[in-house]
């Protein structure tokens, strides 16, 4: 009976730590590589994916070099290759491409949408605009109610631009964990529920926050000397970035609540 007993100790207390470990567990990204670090970014999965997403229940989804979508444990181990293709990400959740068709399924795996579309996009956490096989489009949520009527697709591709917001900040979606991203003057920043400013307009992309994260990206001008073209200055001296001659990059990554980075 003891030998019972220290067994079922034993095992809770594997399970505690594997739980606490994948809640402590934030994917960081370096250059072009994913991994997954501490708190104090001490890299714990080593930097070797596409991109990665946060633990859900000790489990989390990665994209191989090939597109492919894995489930890892808190120990990098793959415990589930799925057979689909990364698409995109946002809102917590993923389009992903099975046999030219795309669905949609949330960051511990499950399937949202079957992968019977032509198109997909994530609109927000509830609204998602897709393309159905007699490419009418119209927009859906989770549980499959039809919230804006098919209707023949549009010919040409929609360009769904970012407001710069000058004038005056605007919100960019609703509260998540008493946070909001809000944006002004083409940055995007994240306010509270009483209207303060916690993390500074410095981002181009924000998204809301899910478990103490927010995924973010930065765009970076890339200057001519840095790819081998010469550089422009105007009479002060001040170096001008020619559109011909500069190139964007970007960092991309997640932050805490506190606006700490877990990317470089």
């Amino acid at each position: 009976m003891q030998k019972v007993k220290f067994f079922f100790l034993c095992l809770a207390v594997h399970l505690l730590a594997t739980f606490t470990q994948a809640q402590t567990l934030i994917p960081y990204r370096k250059d072009t590589l994913w991994g997954f670090s501490d708190a104090q970014k001490k890299i714990v999965i080593p930097l070797q994916y596409k991109t990665a997403f946060p633990f859900q229940d000790g489990k989390a989804l990665v994209v191989t070099w090939q597109d492919h979508l894995q489930q890892v444990d808190t120990s990098g181990k793959v415990l589930k290759q799925l057979e689909l293709s990364y698409v995109q990400y946002k809102h917590g959740f993923i389009v992903y491409e099975q046999k030219d068709k795309k669905g949609l399924l949330d960051l511990t795996g499950k399937i949202i949408l079957k992968p019977i579309y032509n198109n997909v996009e994530i609109l927000s956490r509830e609204r998602f605009r897709v393309t159905n096989q007699q490419n009418r489009e119209g927009i859906i949520n989770a549980q499959l109610d039809t919230l804006r009527a098919f209707k023949p697709a549009p010919m040409l591709t929609r360009l769904d631009m970012m407001p710069s917001c000058n004038d005056k900040p605007c919100l960019m979606a609703d509260f998540s964990e008493d946070m909001a991203p809000i944006r002004y003057q083409s940055k995007t920043g994240y306010i509270n529920h009483r209207d303060e400013l916690v993390i500074p307009y410095k981002y181009d992309i924000a998204e809301s926050f899910s478990g103490g994260l927010a995924r973010v990206t930065r765009f970076v001008p890339v200057y001519p000397e840095e790819y081998n073209k010469p550089p422009s200055y105007d009479a002060s001296g001040n170096r001008v970035m020619d559109a011909k001659q500069a190139a964007i990059d970007f960092k991309e990554g997640y932050i805490n609540k506190q606006g700490k980075e877990f990317f470089e």
